[in-house]
């Protein structure tokens, strides 16, 4: 008996190691991923503001030519 208590602590400690590898994993998983849908919308965006300023440009030289 007085040995399971020695035991304890450790296997305590095992347990809260194994849960917090395994939350980090996860964090940074979700984080790898949010990072790469984030670097999706900055690419997305910038390819409308420039399909954007494209169509401004031919609205105002449209205009010009008028």
């Amino acid at each position: 008996v007085l040995e399971n208590v020695r035991k304890r602590p450790k296997q305590l400690m095992k347990s809260h190691l194994k849960l917090a590898l395994s939350s980090f994993e996860e964090l940074t998983e979700a984080y790898n991923e949010l990072d790469a849908k984030y670097r999706e919308l900055v690419a997305e965006h910038d390819r409308l503001m420039k399909w954007l300023q494209h169509g401004v440009q031919l609205i105002n030289k449209s205009k010009i030519d008028v």
